[in-house]
């Protein structure tokens, strides 16, 4: 997902082309010097292919969906296959073209900031596959929540798979350390990039939060964090609304 449709499309383009059953990989920079690579074909896969936490995020959705960050479509293709109403949402033009020619029948190109309240209230918000990690830094993502409280029911909960600090091991940068550092204790890596063919997509903030931290932040955008799952790098977070927080007060944030 990127950050504005003026960026060049790198994600959006490989998920084209993986479309039309080109097997090509999607490689990740970090600003510490470390590369990893992976087949883009994990943006198509079926739900017996995913990570646990993201199945168990599947068995809790409830009535109206808004998936955010899209990519491919495969979230929402799943929920609509049992039953539900889902709005696919990406910043990226590529993505949401390939989702609607999957299937996806609701796929608008928007960041989540933007979404007008005349999709109407949702019951459920999904942010899964990394996703995030990318709503950083913290002032923007309490922003996203804070919005995502007014397009939602009393009782509705947000599904996000939330990069764990404690888990992720960005070690042996090739710089000095001044880019991979610590933040009240917990290790942040600020920058990362995506790789695709000739294609470089711009610099964007990659934000890991131990369950505490991640408390601490929703709860100052209207939300509170009823529960999490782990698995691997990644832990399940449940955000139930809370309608008694004080919804404003998210500018005034915790250091993160």
């Amino acid at each position: 997902m990127t950050n504005e449709q003026t960026e060049p499309d790198v994600f959006g383009h490989m998920l084209l082309d993986t479309a039309a059953e080109e097997n090509n990989w999607e490689i990740t920079e970090l600003d510490n010097g470390l590369v990893s690579a992976r087949s883009a074909e994990v943006y198509f896969d079926g739900f017996d292919r995913w990570p646990l936490c993201e199945q168990i995020a599947m068995r809790m959705v409830r009535g109206k969906v808004l998936d955010i960050g899209c990519g491919a479509g495969k979230y929402s293709l799943h929920l609509q296959n049992q039953g539900h109403d889902v709005v696919a949402v990406d910043s990226s033009r590529g993505a949401v073209i390939t989702a609607r020619h999957r299937g996806v029948r609701q796929a608008l190109i928007m960041p989540p900031e933007a979404l007008p309240g005349e999709l109407g209230l949702f019951d459920s918000v999904i942010i899964l596959g990394g996703v995030f990690t990318l709503l950083g830094p913290a002032a923007r993502l309490q922003n996203v929540l804070a919005h995502l409280h007014s397009l939602t029911k009393d009782d509705a909960l947000i599904l996000a798979t939330v990069g764990d600090p404690h888990r992720i091991n960005h070690s042996k940068p090739k710089h000095s350390g001044r880019r991979t550092r610590l933040r009240n204790g917990l290790p942040q890596v600020n920058r990362i990039r995506l790789r695709y063919r000739q294609e470089v997509s711009p610099w964007r903030d990659y934000l890991l939060l131990s369950e505490e931290k991640l408390a601490e932040v929703v709860q100052f955008a209207g939300w509170e964090l009823q529960d999490t799952v782990a698995d691997n790098h990644y832990y399940l977070a449940v955000m139930r609304k809370g309608s008694d927080l004080p919804v404003g007060t998210f500018r005034t944030t915790p250091t993160v």
